[in-house]
């Protein structure tokens, strides 16, 4: 039996298409900029914020914790286990 990896990977092209997204979002004026539904490897759900004083400061809430994790940049995010849901 194969063991599972420590840290669970997303497919090649949901990494992109969430890259694709938040590089999107960036792009639009911060004041129409819309929340992005994310969620984790580990089963939690977010909603992505860019920050409108600093719009490369991506921001996830914690939909069950409603804590404020910090990603800085979509590098950061992808690697902690974000994509769009």
């Amino acid at each position: 039996m194969e063991a599972l990896p420590l840290t669970p990977n997303w497919s090649d092209e949901l990494t992109a298409l969430t890259r694709e997204h938040i590089e999107h979002m960036l792009a639009i004026n911060p004041r129409e900029r819309m929340p992005i539904h994310m969620k984790n490897w580990d089963d939690s759900f977010g909603l992505l914020l860019a920050q409108v004083s600093t719009p490369q400061t991506l921001v996830i809430v914690d939909l069950r914790s409603n804590k404020h994790i910090q990603c800085g940049a979509i590098d950061k995010l992808l690697d902690a286990g974000w994509v769009i849901d």
